[in-house]
């Protein structure tokens, strides 16, 4: 290899390794754990998901699925469990039966057993602060209209 060559590849791990400093194999270290209970007018919510839309960085979130028990736990992907720190609009949706096709081509959305405005983050009203060093524990409950 000559001396040329040598020196780019010196400078592109070199750059590899500097811009991973935060990043380990892909998990982002400054994750910090965040879960929760969802229930519905008192009782836990049985199914659906939940996300957290960042109001500091539009187009950045973490969702997690709600289990039997009304808990979940956030990630941003299979192997980067939780949520960075910052302020999050809340998104709950939690949905029975089947989006189903009609004979026309037009969509029927499966049914929702929560208030449609906890589907929109911007009108769900709920609203969530991850912090560093924070239990990061956030219990939603669910109104009906």
């Amino acid at each position: 290899m000559n001396p040329k060559n040598r020196l780019y590849a010196v400078v592109c791990c070199l750059a590899v390794i500097g811009c991973g400093g935060d990043q380990i194999k892909g998990i982002d270290r400054n994750l910090v754990p965040v879960t929760g209970t969802i229930t519905y007018d008192g009782k836990p919510l049985k199914s659906g998901d939940i996300s957290f839309i960042s109001t500091d960085n539009p187009g950045k979130g973490y969702a997690g699925t709600i289990d039997a028990s009304g808990k979940y736990a956030l990630a941003y992907s299979q192997s980067s469990k939780g949520a960075l720190p910052g302020s999050y609009n809340v998104r709950i949706a939690s949905t029975e039966g089947t989006a189903t096709m009609g004979e026309k081509g037009e969509m029927t959305p499966a049914k929702s057993v929560i208030p449609e405005k906890y589907n929109d983050p911007s009108a769900s009203g709920l609203k969530a602060t991850v912090e560093k060093g924070k239990s990061n524990v956030f219990n939603f409950d669910l109104k009906p209209e």
